[in-house]
């Protein structure tokens, strides 16, 4: 590796002769400058394919075997390490982690405190970011938003303009899409599917093979399990309990005090 002619505002450089071949682009390892968070100088990083791909500012850095290319970009105090990658025009920043085996590409923004995961994939203009965590096998994209302290693992798929917020959680196999919304303290899971404009909300729960359309409202304490279909307008609150193969439609309201 060559030391001549480092630039000292620089907090890293690509070791040229250390790079690998990898999707049609050649990566470069990349190595410390400076100590900067927990990284010494002399610490060899991942790899990436040139310094537009990761700050000079701040205390951003790709560890190990992760690597980031094409037009990606890490800043802040962002972390990718793993074997993450980061890729096509995808940017994380703030104080997110990309770790695991997990990918972030197409237009899609990780930041904040938001963590992604696992074996998880974060794509086209998806985002996730404050203290959002995401991770075993789930799919983010389309235009979701994955935000607040909501949490996202298993096989989850969030997609097309949906939005999980708050302390939400949605894991197993659960499909969320359209412009759905699941906030508060909502759960999601099983092999539900949640569409439409459908709104899940404060501690209510939607599992089994249950499934929620058009402009249905979940919330309160209830709880919709089984083959249970909810569309329509109609309404599901206080304590009450749909399963089985109950259908609820148009402008029907269900609630148990």
């Amino acid at each position: 590796m060559e030391a001549k002619n480092i630039d000292n505002s620089k907090k890293y450089l690509l070791d040229k002769i250390d790079s690998i071949a990898f999707d049609g682009h050649t990566l470069y390892r990349i190595v410390a400058l400076k100590d900067f968070a927990d990284v010494k100088a002399g610490d060899k990083g991942g790899y990436i394919e040139s310094e537009g791909n990761l700050s000079q500012d701040g205390n951003s850095w790709v560890y190990h075997r992760a690597k980031v290319w094409n037009a990606a970009r890490i800043s802040d105090d962002a972390q990718v390490f793993g074997q993450a990658e980061v890729y096509d025009n995808a940017q994380v920043g703030g104080d997110s982690w990309v770790y695991d085996h997990a990918e972030v590409y197409g237009n899609a923004k990780v930041y904040g405190d938001a963590q992604v995961g696992g074996d998880s994939w974060v794509y086209d203009d998806a985002k996730v970011y404050d203290n959002a965590q995401v991770g075993g096998t789930s799919w983010i994209y389309g235009n979701a938003k994955v935000y607040g302290d909501a949490q996202v693992l298993g096989e989850s798929y969030i997609y097309d303009n949906a939005h999980v917020s708050g302390n939400a959680q949605v894991y197993d196999r659960a499909h969320i899409s359209g412009y759905t919304q699941i906030t508060g303290n909502a759960k999601v899971y099983g092999d539900a599917k949640v569409s439409g404009e459908a709104n899940i909300y404060d501690n209510a729960q939607v599992g089994g093979h249950a499934e929620v359309s058009g402009k249905a409202r979940i919330s309160d304490n209830s709880k919709i399990s089984g083959s249970s279909l909810i569309s329509g307008l109609a309404t599901i609150s206080g304590d009450a309990q749909v399963s089985g193969n109950a259908h609820i439609y148009d402008e029907a309201q269900v609630k148990d005090n």
